[in-house]
């Protein structure tokens, strides 16, 4: 079925991409009592990535959105994540159960979920007829009584606010936010691979640094009945964007990646190289959108949540968990709205809308922008230390990777909870 304006009832919100914070962003902003259409250009929920890391903040925001549980299915948790050298050498493990977590949550937590996992769950949670596919969207603009979106065939939907959720190439993001995007001299390969394996084992991610690049290979799903376990990597490392490009094939995927691990003697990632599949690898340059503590990013009743609002370097896997945070903390922050005028959403001023969002964008500024500063220090530590001696590298590393500090970031509860607004009742008569 096309998309037509007539089609679709006017919504009170319209959100742009149906990723992992369109999706969030919806969910929370439904549950505080609004109306969401979420367009998508894709004509299926979209699979590019294969799967994303889900670190204890991740699952705080999923409990808040009420899907955990339902994520949680197939997904292996992490019992400790080892640090090591090119040659397999481990020189630092952490238990996972020993490491700080988010008030909310029953301990630490991380697991590498299947790509469509959340976006189904969130789907499923939302209203038949939230999420609409093949609706491309190629512009938004703030109006008089709201904002608007422009349709690929020039139909034009028009609702209280929009917020862009359609990733690091947005163009309206490119548009009208206040912070350049800016490319990084580092790309990255992400692939999935099975395994065979008699039997489950120790469920470890394993984080691993050579000259100029980095590996990360994580365990995914078990099947007991095949004898196969699922794994999921990426490859981190310094190369120019004509590089990138003419890694255009998968044998050149393949050989790339092997160029990039030139003296190294891993067996682990060259079974997992081999294993590797024409349709389960991709590489995509890395960019980087540095928004400062305290600024808004954008302007009236339009906003953004995930890579276009503050796109980030993957040194810390946290690309698709702060897009979830900024779904929940979207929800609190309009709540608050509500709250604050006594009225509900659709009796919201423009003014009143446009202040929220603000609001929302310096409260969010200072968290992602500390994730953005770590994760451009830690991935450049890395590198630097990485073409040091291994055994030097090593102790250094061993040195600064302590249970207290090395996943501090992923401590995060929302700022209010996911409710809905406490409004005043009706005074009028009886």
């Amino acid at each position: 079925m096309s998309i037509t304006a007539q089609s679709l009832p006017q919504r009170d919100c319209i959100v742009v991409g149906a990723g992992y914070g369109g999706l969030a962003a919806a969910l929370a902003l439904h549950k505080v009592g609004l109306s969401v259409l979420v367009l998508e250009r894709a004509p299926s929920p979209r699979q590019e990535g294969f799967s994303i890391g889900a670190f204890s903040n991740s699952w705080r925001a999923f409990e808040e959105l009420g899907v955990a549980d339902e994520v949680r299915k197939d997904h292996l948790p992490m019992k400790s994540v080892n640090y090591a050298d090119s040659h397999d050498n481990v020189y630092r493990s952490l238990n996972i159960k020993d490491l700080p977590y988010p008030e909310g949550l029953k301990g630490s937590e991380l697991r590498v979920i299947r790509r469509l996992a959340a976006p189904v769950a969130m789907t499923n949670a939302l209203p038949k007829g939230t999420v609409h596919y093949g609706g491309t969207v190629v512009g938004a603009k703030v109006t008089p009584t709201g904002a608007e979106v422009e349709l690929a065939d020039g139909q034009k939907l028009a609702a209280k606010m929009v917020v862009l959720a359609d990733g690091v190439h947005s163009k309206s993001a490119q548009k009208y936010h206040k912070v350049p995007l800016k490319v990084m001299d580092v790309a990255g390969w992400r692939a999935m691979a099975e395994l065979d394996a008699e039997e489950e084992p120790e469920i470890v991610a394993t984080f691993t640094s050579g000259p100029n690049t980095r590996v990360g290979t994580i365990p995914v799903t078990y099947d007991a009945q095949r004898k196969k376990m699922l794994w999921y990597y990426f490859m981190a490392a310094s190369m120019k964007e004509k590089e990138m490009k003419s890694y255009d094939t998968y044998e050149k995927h393949i050989a790339g990646m092997r160029k990039h691990m030139t003296g190294w003697k891993s067996p682990h990632m060259e079974k997992l190289l081999a294993a590797t599949q024409s349709d389960s690898v991709l590489i995509s340059h890395i960019y980087e959108r540095r928004v400062k503590p305290g600024d808004a990013w954008f302007e009236g009743c339009l906003s953004g949540v995930g890579d276009c609002a503050h796109a980030t370097r993957p040194d810390l896997g946290q690309g698709g968990a702060m897009a979830i945070e900024d779904g929940v903390e979207l929800g609190v922050y309009i709540k608050e709205a509500m709250e604050a005028a006594g009225k509900p959403f659709g009796e919201l001023s423009p003014g009143d809308i446009a202040a929220a969002l603000r609001n929302y964008e310096t409260g969010r500024s200072h968290r992602v922008f500390h994730i953005i500063d770590k994760s451009s220090k830690f991935g450049t530590m890395f590198l630097v230390i990485s073409i040091l001696p291994r055994w030097l590298m090593r102790f250094i590393l061993a040195w600064l990777i302590q249970p207290a500090t090395a996943l501090e970031h992923t401590v995060w509860a929302p700022h209010g909870r996911l409710r809905p607004p406490s409004l005043p009742r009706d005074t009028g008569s009886a």
